[in-house]
């Protein structure tokens, strides 16, 4: 390749009929002038070639690396989008095995409740039935047992009269005889003087005496006071129209309570 210096050191031989000098000088100057320019563009092109195709270079580079991140972003929101689809099911797997489990303890919480309360209901009625017989069974008994001792009571201190209730009669002082007071007997007030009696309550908490209000009217016999009250309601009705044979004589002591019941209950 022909540099400007081999133009410039170029050097023709004189001829007949040849070219001027200063002319050929002149010419080949400015063709050393511009090959100079072309060449320095030339080199400032290749310059820029070769900053051009590094930064090309570069570029790709950084291409390669935005493609593998490109391809580990993919990577990775595949991996995401995998492991959340998979949390994903397990959480409603679990969520519908939990429904599942708390719909079945709810049933079966339901059901025990249920039946429990059937059962108490059942045992409630069957309590309500029992006990209504048994008071039931106790009041007839208690009616049972109050009528028989009133019946016995007024079949033996008063034989003959009737099992209704008179009303107690007013008394001067406030003591009165709690079985008058209860109506278990009808105090009998006389113009004549009568011995002193023992009242009912004492005939029936203490050891049996020989004392009988209606028996005042009657004479009095010898050794009176030895005689019992079955005694002497017997020889009264003997001779009465409305003597009982089954009439009972009570006697009551400290083992038996006002109702013919022992201690124990019976």
């Amino acid at each position: 390749m022909i540099t400007p210096q081999d133009i410039e050191q170029k050097v023709f031989t004189s001829a007949l009929k040849g070219y001027k000098r200063e002319e050929v000088d002149k010419f080949l100057d400015e063709i050393m002038m511009g090959m100079e320019s072309l060449l320095a563009e030339n080199e400032r092109l290749k310059k820029n070639v070769a900053d051009l195709q590094a930064e090309i270079q570069e570029h790709k580079q950084n291409e390669s690396s935005v493609m593998e991140t490109i391809e580990q972003a993919k990577s990775l929101m595949s991996d995401i989008s995998e492991s959340a689809e998979k949390r994903a099911e397990v959480i409603i797997k679990n969520a519908h095995a939990d429904a599942s489990r708390i719909v079945q303890d709810a049933r079966e919480s339901v059901a025990n409740l249920t039946s429990q309360s059937d059962t108490m209901k059942s045992h409630l009625n069957t309590f309500r039935s029992n006990y209504k017989k048994l008071l039931k069974q106790e009041l007839n008994r208690i009616d049972g047992v109050q009528n028989d001792l009133f019946a016995d009571l007024r079949s033996d201190f008063y034989p003959g009269t009737e099992l209704e209730e008179e009303p107690a009669p007013a008394v001067e002082n406030d003591m009165q005889d709690p079985a008058i007071a209860a109506g278990l007997f009808s105090e009998t007030i006389s113009d004549e003087p009568v011995a002193p009696v023992r009242t009912p309550m004492d005939d029936l908490f203490s050891e049996p005496v020989a004392v009988q209000a209606d028996v005042a009217d009657e004479e009095p016999t010898e050794n009176m006071t030895d005689k019992t009250l079955t005694d002497l309601v017997l020889e009264q009705g003997e001779t009465s129209p409305d003597f009982d044979e089954n009439a009972k004589t009570i006697v009551m002591n400290g083992s038996e309570d006002f109702l013919h019941q022992n201690p124990d209950g019976r």
